[in-house]
């Protein structure tokens, strides 16, 4: 009798879950087509199914208002016009939600991505890194530390830096490098360097960071490791600001008394310079 019981609970909870679920994909088929085109990155198509289901105005409130914020996250991905004011308005309309943190980064993006870095700061500083995740955190960290850099507030600048500069990401070298570049400004010369060493293999940044190593070595009057770091660099690499390097080199071999190839490297910066070319 017991055993029975059991079976017959089961069988009647089984039973109203699946009204349910029917309920469901009938008033909401629209929003779950939507979603599905939106996990494939089918933006376009996805967007034109939430927008359809907000003008059925069927469901629930819940998947209405998530409607709301994937149609603004859809035209941000397709770089419309309309992104900025789609966000903006679900921070205003709907800013209980919990996609608004979302939106809010999202709208930090939108503004990061247009260069308009003053916009995008307090966009990020309402974002909340508890509801993004993956390769969204490091992102979030490298940009909005990228947007108090632009504001030369670089206290602020070197704590977002320094939340990924050890993890692996996309944003991991850019975070070295601008982490590096304002522990130079300070004249942090020890942690400048730490940083700037781990870029040597970048593409981007390892062209940018021989200058700064020669002039640290420089300012320090290791006039020995400025030659030992920077002819070999002059000599197998190619490095921006390789004329002022030349000149740093020059002035080193000088001030070591080694005015023999001292020469050599001040007839090379003479001749690198647009003066001399234009001789």
């Amino acid at each position: 009798m017991r055993k029975l019981l059991i079976i017959c609970c089961l069988l009647l909870s089984y039973s109203s879950k699946a009204q349910l679920t029917e309920i469901f994909v009938e008033e909401d088929q629209v929003y779950k087509n939507a979603w599905e085109l939106f996990i494939k990155e089918k933006y376009s198509a996805a967007k034109d199914e939430f927008s359809q289901y907000l003008k059925e105005k069927k469901g629930t409130a819940h998947n209405r208002i998530n409607a709301s914020y994937y149609v603004a996250v859809c035209a941000y991905e397709l770089f419309q016009p309309d992104a900025e004011i789609l966000l903006s308005n679900f921070t205003t309309n709907y800013s209980e939600s919990t996609k608004s943190p979302r939106a809010w980064f999202y709208l930090g993006r939108h503004y990061y991505r247009t260069k308009k870095y003053t916009k995008a700061l307090p966009a990020f500083e309402k974002a909340d890194i508890y509801y993004l995740s993956g390769d969204e955190v490091p992102e979030y960290y490298f940009k909005i530390g990228y947007c108090y850099f632009n504001k030369n507030d670089n206290d602020q600048a070197a704590r977002k830096f320094l939340e990924i500069v050890n993890v692996k990401s996309k944003y991991q070298t850019a975070a070295q490098y601008y982490y590096g570049h304002i522990a130079y400004s300070n004249n942090n010369y020890k942690t400048a360097l730490e940083y700037f060493s781990k870029l040597d293999s970048s593409a981007t940044f390892g062209p940018l960071v021989p200058y700064y190593i020669t002039q640290m070595y420089f300012d320090q009057g290791k006039y020995s490791d400025v030659i030992l770091y920077a002819v070999p660099v002059l000599e197998t690499k190619s490095p921006q600001n390789n004329v002022e390097i030349m000149q740093i080199v020059a002035e080193s071999y000088y001030r070591k008394g080694d005015y023999k190839n001292a020469m050599v490297y001040i007839n090379a910066y003479s001749l690198a310079t647009p003066y001399a070319k234009q001789r």
